[in-house]
């Protein structure tokens, strides 16, 4: 059984009509999606921007509810958990780090909302884990660089030890170099404690030194699937194919 199974979900927003208009019409932004993350697993969502890539990752997180279809965690619907039960299953760390922290709290009070029981002792590992000082507790958001600002993100995704993380492009606002040392935390932090992840991106190269298994997404709908090396070798589709060409090797 999967640890993640989405199935035949389909998700659509109203879309106001014009000045003079009162009607509205309808955005699909996910189109039968069927996705699987296997327990321990790295699979990728690739895709241009408005593909529904970031929509797919919120209804998983049950931030959105979906028209139809389902998602199930450990073979159990998503809608059945308690909030408390769901964060405890998957977490989400968000593409800008600066917008999804609150710039007028700590360090210490942001972490301690996540910590079990507020666990100062639980705080300081995780940022050990994540590679930042544990004096770095007193200091706001703003006095963070940006790859610092997404290491503080993921200790907050960790303190809830889930199962699954999903990382909505993480990387693109970061520098290359930085970008490099994300990537091997997340490959420690699978090795280390089993975590499986869905890595969301539109650079199919950057992801691919990390990702097993690929999800092709275009106008909400997965129009290819398949392992790293197939993707990134023999993609099926033009699609695909221009995601590639469009990144520099």
């Amino acid at each position: 059984m999967s640890l993640l199974t989405v199935k035949h979900v389909c998700k659509s927003f109203d879309l106001q009509g014009g000045f003079f208009s009162s009607e509205s019409a309808k955005l699909l932004a996910l189109d039968d999606v069927n996705i699987s993350l296997e327990e321990g697993g790295f699979t990728g969502i690739l895709g241009e921007s408005g593909s529904g890539k970031t929509t797919l990752a919120r209804v998983i997180c049950r931030l959105l509810q979906p028209d139809s279809g389902e998602v199930l965690i450990e073979g159990r619907s998503v809608n059945e958990y308690s909030r408390l039960e769901l964060s405890m299953k998957v977490q989400m760390i968000f593409q800008d780090p600066f917008a999804s922290l609150n710039p007028k709290l700590s360090l210490r009070t942001i972490l301690g909302e996540a910590a079990p029981g507020g666990s100062l002792k639980a705080i300081e590992e995780t940022l050990s884990l994540v590679g930042l000082p544990g004096d770095a507790l007193p200091l706001y958001p703003h006095h963070f660089s940006g790859g610092q600002r997404q290491r503080i993100a993921i200790a907050r995704a960790l303190l809830k030890k889930p199962r699954i993380i999903i990382a909505d492009e993480p990387l693109s606002s970061l520098d290359i170099s930085i970008q490099a040392q994300i990537l091997e935390l997340f490959s420690e932090l699978k090795k280390s404690f089993n975590i499986s992840f869905i890595f969301i991106s539109h650079d199919i190269v950057t992801a691919s030194n990390i990702v097993d298994y690929f999800y092709v997404m275009k106008g909400g709908r997965v129009v290819e699937e398949g392992p790293a090396e197939k993707i990134l070798t023999s993609p099926s589709t033009d699609y695909t194919k221009n995601l590639l060409a469009a990144v520099p090797l």
